[in-house]
């Protein structure tokens, strides 16, 4: 059975409940030291200096430092690798090059998923290319454009419900070798979107982050990369960019949408990373869920759950976490902003990085840094094009 919701319904009762419950009475150039959150409630929460924003934090008890690429090749912060400038970034704008063209390697896979051959009416695979972000499905559809809402697995992008509005696409990507737990149909990655938006609506007094849905249904894709595992986890603080870059590659970015990606893969020494404009501009912020450490000590990210609808945990925080590094913060004009794109001033702080443990409870401890900060000339979370409702003079991320 595949697991489907109601969205637009989900979303109008977070609203109420939020009103109910106030009636009543929270490379390169750097991408993201990732989740510097996703420090695990234990141990060192310390992200590296600019680069690959990469959480280095793994299970409940995790500690060390985000691993983060460090420009010029400095060493990227504490407990992590390093890489220098250049490299891979060429894959972060440069990706929507592959929108268009390339999308026939995975238009070809997905020819017969509609039911089309390359042969019927003449279409094919490459046909889908001008689609671009539709990625592989649109092929089996006539390849010129979105599909129509369907239950089930999706290997492209199906019509938007709101369309010519900035979303977040939720994607559910493994590598070629890599196991399919199924966890864009079981619901799994659902009730983690849940999770966080949910959290995110409680926070704001009713403003969400506007989701890429079909027909009132959370509108989850599933990529299957060409590259192993192993090939993958190699890029070391770089897997985030090699996933971004094929991606690209595939035809699968559009301008209009930030990438949340759940990865069903290794990676190493992370559980998560993103870019962090305007230093380094991208569409992808993932989280790895297999993620596993050098450390003993450190448990592996797997041991994390995904998707507490009740209360988000620590992968629904990190791909919170990841989302907002996606949109450029913290800025580095914040009063508390450190190791790029993060806060020192709570622990109890989405964005925090620093050396006590990570326990999220709070959007902006304070509201004095990145959401409702007001901060002349700073950029603010509060009016992101990527919120619903749009706020007036909604602001792109910096450098777009």
């Amino acid at each position: 059975m595949h697991y489907r919701m109601e969205w637009r319904s989900f979303a109008l009762t977070l609203l109420l409940n939020f009103s109910l419950a106030a009636c009543g009475s929270d490379e390169n150039t750097p991408t993201d030291q990732g989740i510097s959150g996703p420090p695990g409630t234990g141990g060192n929460n310390t992200a590296g200096n600019a680069g690959n924003n990469n959480s280095s934090l793994g299970g409940s008890n995790a500690q060390g430092g985000e691993t983060s690429a460090g420009q010029g090749g400095t060493s990227a912060g504490q407990g992590g690798t390093s890489a220098g400038q250049g490299g891979t970034s060429a894959g972060q704008g440069g990706t929507s090059a592959g929108q268009g063209g390339t999308s026939a390697g995975q238009g070809g896979t997905s020819a017969g998923q509609g039911g089309t051959s390359a042969g019927q009416g003449g279409t094919s695979a490459g046909q889908g290319g001008t689609s671009a972000g539709q990625g592989g499905t649109s092929a089996g559809q006539g390849g010129t454009g979105p599909m129509s809402c369907e239950p089930g697995r999706h290997l492209g992008d199906q019509s938007d419900d709101e369309e010519g509005f900035y979303q977040i696409k939720v994607n559910y990507v493994l590598p070629s070798d890599g196991i399919d737990e199924e966890l864009d149909l079981n619901g799994k990655i659902e009730d983690s979107v849940k999770a966080w938006s949910q959290w995110f609506v409680a926070q704001t007094g009713g403003i969400a982050f506007r989701l890429d849905t079909c027909d009132g249904n959370l509108d989850i894709r599933f990529v299957r990369l060409s590259r192993t595992e192993a090939e993958l986890k190699a890029k070391g603080v770089f897997i985030r960019d090699a996933i971004e870059e094929e991606m690209g590659q595939m035809g699968l970015l559009s301008s209009t949408k930030l990438e949340s990606v759940y990865y069903g893969g290794d990676a190493a020494e992370t559980c998560g990373s993103a870019a962090w404009p305007p230093a380094l501009i991208g569409r992808v912020g993932a989280v790895y869920l297999k993620g596993t450490f050098s450390n003993p000590s450190i448990p592996p990210c797997a041991s994390n759950p995904l998707g507490n609808v009740e209360q988000p945990t620590y992968f629904d925080f990190s791909m919170l976490h990841e989302i907002v590094h996606l949109l450029g913060f913290a800025p580095s004009c914040a009063p508390h902003h450190v190791l790029s794109g993060h806060v020192s001033d709570s622990p109890n702080d989405l964005m925090y990085a620093g050396s006590l443990p990570w326990n999220p409870t709070t959007l902006d401890v304070g509201n004095d840094d990145y959401f409702g900060a007001n901060i002349p000339g700073c950029p603010d979370l509060s009016t992101s094009v990527f919120l619903s409702p749009l706020p007036a003079n909604a602001q792109l991320p910096p450098g777009w």
